[in-house]
């Protein structure tokens, strides 16, 4: 693997090392945010947008819910969910306009960075691109990196995927959405 291009990453907005550095804030906290109140007070502290537009109905088999809003400046949308009433996590599509060397390089970064901090585990790199996860103690972090693709003859931008959740309630989120598809299934 080839060293970042360092005119790659300074076309970035947000600066690799900028999200390295709020990922590193959000997952110190021994004090997860768990109500609305909480959390909207942890955003402002951090920088984040504290009110957003429900993206989803609160969906009863689930006690899902997803929010977002416009991000600080260059971050797209920061988005945030809620299961069964407590805040679970937050996430981001970056990058979303940059060539797709900048895009790839800033998630090389990432990827470099977060791995220096904790452990994780990465899934091979395809066509589609690469996934990757740590665990920094109580939380998650997971990232993939969307590569450029053409679907029906339209080609699509590349984007990292970003996401940071409290690791219990986002296992115990991801354990009911599971059960509730094997029961669809099923049916």
């Amino acid at each position: 693997m080839t060293p970042p291009s360092i005119s790659a990453i300074e076309q970035l907005d947000p600066r690799p090392s900028a999200v390295v550095h709020l990922v590193a804030r959000l997952v110190t906290p021994d004090d997860w945010p768990t109500l609305e109140s909480e959390r909207r007070l942890w955003f402002e502290q951090l920088g984040l947008p504290v009110s957003g537009t429900p993206v989803s109905e609160l969906d009863r088999r689930s006690e899902s819910r997803h929010f977002t809003a416009s991000g600080p400046d260059g971050w797209g949308e920061t988005s945030w969910r809620f299961f069964e009433g407590d805040f679970t996590g937050l996430s981001w599509f970056l990058w979303r306009d940059a060539d797709e060397g900048a895009t790839r390089t800033g998630a090389e970064a990432l990827r470099r960075a977060f791995s220096n901090c904790w452990t994780g585990e990465e899934d091979p790199e395809n066509e589609f691109g690469f996934a990757c996860s740590w665990t920094p103690p109580g939380r998650m972090i997971e990232m993939y990196f969307h590569a450029p693709r053409t679907v029906r003859g339209v080609t699509g931008p590349g984007c990292v995927q970003l996401a940071v959740s409290h690791r219990e309630r986002a296992t115990v989120e991801d354990e009911r959405a599971r059960r509730r598809a094997e029961q669809e299934v099923a049916r």
